[in-house]
């Protein structure tokens, strides 16, 4: 009788199983569509703070990177000062600017260029010159390096070589227009000062060509397991 005193009642467990029976399991399939969601948001870089990684923000090793690579172009300069048209900047500040990114390559070229002035002095043409130059060359390598990521070496390299031969030649026809209208030179001087530079941009070009191609490859190579570790 459904009045009966007497009658078994349900157990604890007989109650609770009930309730589980209402309510559906957690079944491999929804931990596994879970699991993909979060590898999906980790691969778009964790929200926010993948954000700020892809604006550039800096963490300590980025700001010692920065501090390596300015100190590494400053000396290689240095030492390759007495041969004219021959330098290296170019290929290593490249091949820092495709691996480590657009932000951190204008960092490592701005503060190369300060510090080279504490080695050949503050003048304000050439001051101008590589604030204005180093810093373009490394954010446009910068955002050369994430265009050209998929593409195969060869392409890669092919394609950082013609930029730089072109940044090369833009180098010298820069300081062409900037030294002669600084320092006011009359027009028979600037077309002097820009005769006597087209040499010194053959030779300069012509190293660039023949190094960036021969260097890249091992340089972005090393960066990038120096940026993985």
């Amino acid at each position: 009788m459904a009045g009966d005193r007497n009658a078994p009642r349900p157990s604890a467990a007989e109650k609770t199983g009930g309730k589980a029976d209402a309510i559906p399991p957690f079944t491999a399939e929804k931990e596994a569509e879970i699991t993909e969601e979060k590898a999906a948001e980790s691969a778009r870089g964790g929200g926010k703070s993948g954000a700020r990684r892809a604006r550039g923000v800096r963490t300590a090793a980025d700001v010692a990177s920065v501090g390596v690579m300015a100190a590494l172009l400053l000396a290689v300069q240095y030492a390759l000062s007495g041969v004219a048209g021959v330098e290296l900047v170019t290929p290593l500040l490249l091949a820092y600017a495709c691996t480590f990114g657009a932000v951190r390559g204008a960092a490592a070229a701005a503060a190369f260029s300060l510090l080279r002035c504490l080695l050949y002095g503050f003048a304000p043409n050439v001051v101008v010159l590589y604030l204005l130059y180093f810093p373009a060359f490394g954010a446009l390598f910068g955002m050369l390096g994430r265009l050209l990521a998929r593409r195969p070496l060869s392409v890669r390299t092919a394609a950082v070589a013609l930029c730089a031969v072109a940044m090369t030649a833009c180098f010298t026809l820069l300081d062409d227009v900037l030294t002669p209208w600084m320092l006011g030179y009359a027009p028979r001087a600037a077309r002097a000062y820009f005769l006597l530079s087209l040499p010194v941009m053959a030779v300069q070009c012509l190293s660039c060509a023949v190094t960036v191609p021969l260097l890249y490859p091992p340089l972005a190579s090393a960066l990038r397991n120096l940026r993985r570790g």
